[in-house]
């Protein structure tokens, strides 16, 4: 059994590869990704490498979605 201490944070550093990739490899100019509202830990995360909140929207059901995004100009400040 692998400890909790041992995963976290791999998380977080995938994010900032994919980052990395599609800013520095894809020449693209913004990353934008839906979570549902509910999901408090992949917002922190998120948050945490520098997402920014965006918006929301409600999908037609119970559950709403926030948009987060990273501007490329974010990400080389």
């Amino acid at each position: 059994m692998v400890s909790r201490s041992a995963v976290e944070g791999y998380g977080s550093e995938a994010v900032q590869l994919a980052q990395k990739f599609i800013f520095e490899e894809l020449n693209l100019n913004r990353l934008e990704l839906q979570v549902y509202f509910h999901n408090s830990r992949a917002i922190k995360s998120y948050e945490k490498v520098g997402f920014k909140y965006r918006s929301y929207f409600k999908t037609g059901f119970v559950y709403e979605q926030c948009i987060f995004g990273w501007d490329y100009y974010e990400y080389v400040a």
